[in-house]
């Protein structure tokens, strides 16, 4: 049990992703929209100046707010990888998941039948400006969807990460890992065509 607490030399490991993961950023522009709707900085610091607090309240309030934030980011840090996972639809029972394929791939299939059509007439530059803009909103939504009916997840959030993920590979032939300097030299020949 105790062993899945943090350390105390890791707490300060990440300090420059506290403000990002705990939401301070977003507090520091609450803080500053509320300090314009009282008129400005002068008018805060008048109205800071009116609080009978002494000394010791301020720097014990800084200090809980602190802790309170180290805590979030090493909660944060536990978490994400749940939340990510929720979030792309693990959490579904397979027998829903299976279900949810096939409606999926029915969609993508009559979605690419429909796009391949509108390509054959805008080749053929017979396009209404209705068709048009299907055919621009039917290719948006086919570029986050992987082309692999076995790459594919039940959420849309899921589909878009591995769609990302996916498409320089399915491009280029490229993954993240062969990309630096003068990566040309050892490109595959597909790649290079790209």
């Amino acid at each position: 049990m105790l062993s899945n607490l943090p350390k105390i030399d890791k707490l300060f490991e990440n300090l420059t992703s506290i403000p990002l993961k705990s939401g301070f950023v977003f507090w520091l522009g609450g803080g500053v929209a509320w300090i314009w709707h009282l008129g400005g900085l002068l008018k805060f610091l008048e109205w800071f100046r009116k609080i009978k607090t002494k000394e010791d309240e301020i720097s014990l309030l800084i200090c809980v707010l602190f802790i309170i934030m180290i805590t979030a980011v090493n909660l944060l840090k536990y978490l994400d990888v749940f939340v990510l996972r929720l979030l792309e639809g693990y959490w579904l029972p397979m027998w829903l998941r299976a279900l949810g394929a096939k409606v999926l791939n029915k969609s993508v299939e009559k979605k690419r039948n429909r796009l391949n059509l509108l390509e054959d007439k805008r080749r053929s530059s017979t396009l209404t400006f209705s068709e048009y803009s299907e055919h621009a909103l039917l290719d948006w939504e086919l570029m986050y969807i992987p082309d692999n009916e076995n790459h594919r997840m039940p959420t849309r959030l899921g589909n878009f990460l591995r769609a990302v993920e996916l498409r320089p590979y399915e491009n280029t032939d490229l993954t993240y890992l062969s990309a630096g300097p003068g990566f040309g030299w050892f490109c595959p020949k597909k790649s290079e065509r790209n």
